[in-house]
């Protein structure tokens, strides 16, 4: 059986649906330029678009970046082929650079990666992460014994403090939020159910998520997350 593939969308909702909005709020900064890195068709960068702004959609797959111009609503999204290693851009460039579950694919180029983004965000810009983690016991298991086509197997998520850190070297973190311990396979999970089980699944997914959200008030439990979401902004020139 596998965990990952297709999701229920009424638990990943109630499980997800926190973390999924948590980047609308940067909207009140008014961007004007933004960078996706492996943004595939866009989807996520777009809902921050506003009619003036320029958004770019940056992505090693030629076959996603192609969703752009066909797809509502990503066709107003600019694709640009490359990699997070070598972004083909200038120097204090964007306001925004977004991170989705994309750092973890390149863990030993972390360093690398994370001195692009500071190279091409603006004194004051903000790079927002997220990503999963690696000592959540569900996630854990899954990678380790369950297959899946949509994860790459030399992927290697982190450990939330250590990512924490080597974050804070490159920029000033400014939020730190922690998403899903018992609740993280529940969206997976529930699409192998019958139908008449799956109203009672998504109230245990509910249940799980709120039992979610207290314990990751604790230190203890927040090395345990399944997702962590980190707002950073780039250090002024004068404190480089």
């Amino acid at each position: 059986m596998k965990i990952y593939g297709m999701k229920d969308k009424s638990a990943a909702k109630i499980c997800y649906g926190a973390l999924d909005k948590k980047h609308l709020k940067l909207k009140a900064l008014k961007p004007k330029k933004i960078l996706d890195l492996g943004g595939a068709g866009g989807a996520f960068s777009q809902q921050l678009k506003e009619k003036d702004e320029t958004t770019i959609t940056i992505d090693i797959n030629i076959s996603s970046l192609k969703k752009c111009k066909n797809v509502e609503p990503c066709k107003n999204v600019e694709p640009v082929l490359g990699t997070i290693l070598k972004l083909p851009f200038k120097q204090n460039s964007f306001d925004i650079v977004l991170a989705r579950a994309i750092l973890h694919h390149v863990p030993k180029e972390l360093d690398v990666s994370l001195a692009e983004v500071k190279r091409v965000l603006k004194d004051g810009g903000v790079f927002l992460v997220e990503d999963p983690c690696y000592l959540n016991p569900f996630a854990y298991l899954a990678r380790k014994f369950i297959p899946s086509v949509i994860h790459d197997p030399n992927e290697k998520p982190f450990i939330p403090n250590s990512f924490k850190k080597k974050i804070s070297e490159y920029f000033r973190i400014t939020e730190v939020s922690y998403y899903c311990i018992f609740s993280y396979p529940m969206p997976y999970l529930i699409p192998k159910l019958s139908e008449t089980s799956k109203p009672v699944a998504r109230k245990i997914a509910a249940v799980l998520y709120h039992l979610d959200t207290m314990l990751l008030t604790s230190n203890f439990f927040q090395n345990f997350c399944g997702y962590i979401y980190i707002l950073g902004r780039k250090f002024e020139s004068a404190a480089s």
